[in-house]
């Protein structure tokens, strides 16, 4: 008997709340709230997904995550259905979540306050439907940050400071097609690439326009020690804040690891961090959620 399967297809909107079952208010236009929220993760259970994860850093799978700019994102470019790609879990499997940072920088009145997820899925039954509807994909988060330092801190005051991650190597050949990339930052980030390293040569893959604004509010703190630099915006910098909006998904094909060599990828990105009223550092990170697609080896399953 055919087993049903639930792919995991992408977050078509990602909304701040506020209020309560029934009487929310919709605050993503609103600094404040936005702002109280660094980052929260997503993930599918292990257990239940039959598709691994990539990651530099260990076994987990997170499809799903979101900084303060709320970047929604596809994993299933196709509106014919023919070729989409996605994550496949069992039918009974499970998301999990956590929140990697809460904030409340603004000092609002404390309330109810919630991240809404519009998340897109579809259900696959092999006994009736073409097994080809759907790719399937695996993910890798790659940190600027080096190794497995998602989070880092700048000291302020520098012109432009620059991170360059360590090398990840490439899945081998079952999975070699970068089809998205979604990136994640915060303030002051001026830039965000993705490079492949091959033979001690690098080459540019994907860079990230990253939208950011003098005019939006905020506030900094190098966790867990680092002190406040109090809710503020900037008159003039080449990298200020980043607002709801500042960043969009990378959607395309790069074919990586030609039989030839052992190819590897890295993220770097580039930060100007203005003057601040104090001199301590300034939180940051700036990683891709890389989603991969390959033909799965001879024998195997989706």
């Amino acid at each position: 008997m055919a087993e049903d399967h639930i792919w995991f297809l992408g977050v078509t909107d990602i909304e701040v709340v506020t209020g309560s079952p029934g009487n929310f208010a919709y605050v993503s236009n609103n600094a404040s709230y936005t702002e109280m929220i660094d980052r929260m993760v997503f993930a599918v259970d292990p257990t239940t997904a039959d598709i691994g994860a990539y990651d530099p850093c260990g076994t987990r799978i997170w499809p799903i995550a979101t900084g303060s700019e709320l970047t929604p994102y596809s994993l299933y470019p196709h509106a014919n259905r023919q070729g989409g790609y996605g994550m496949r879990v069992l039918k009974e499997g499970l998301l999990e979540s956590t929140a990697w940072l809460w904030k409340n920088p603004d000092d609002v009145e404390e309330a109810d306050v919630y991240i809404e997820f519009t998340l897109l899925f579809d259900m696959v039954d092999y006994a009736t439907e073409p097994a080809d509807w759907h790719q399937p994909v695996v993910v890798s988060w790659i940190s600027a940050g080096g190794g497995c330092g998602y989070n880092f801190c700048l000291t302020q005051g520098q012109a432009t400071a620059v991170k360059v991650g360590t090398p990840f190597d490439v899945p081998d050949d079952t999975y070699t097609r970068i089809v998205v990339a979604v990136p994640h930052v915060i303030d002051h980030t001026a830039a965000l690439q993705l490079y492949l390293k091959r033979n001690n040569q690098n080459t540019l893959l994907i860079d990230t326009s990253i939208n950011n604004s003098n005019n939006h509010y905020t506030s900094h703190k190098c966790e867990p020690d680092g002190g406040l630099h109090a809710w503020h915006n900037h008159s003039s910098a080449s990298a200020g804040h980043l607002p709801v909006g500042g960043l969009s998904q990378w959607h395309g094909s790069i074919v990586l690891n030609d039989i030839a060599y052992t190819d590897e990828v890295f993220a770097a990105a580039s930060f100007n961090i203005p003057s601040h009223a104090t001199s301590d550092p300034t939180d940051h990170h700036a990683l891709y959620m890389v989603f991969w697609h390959g033909t799965p080896p001879q024998g195997g399953g989706n």
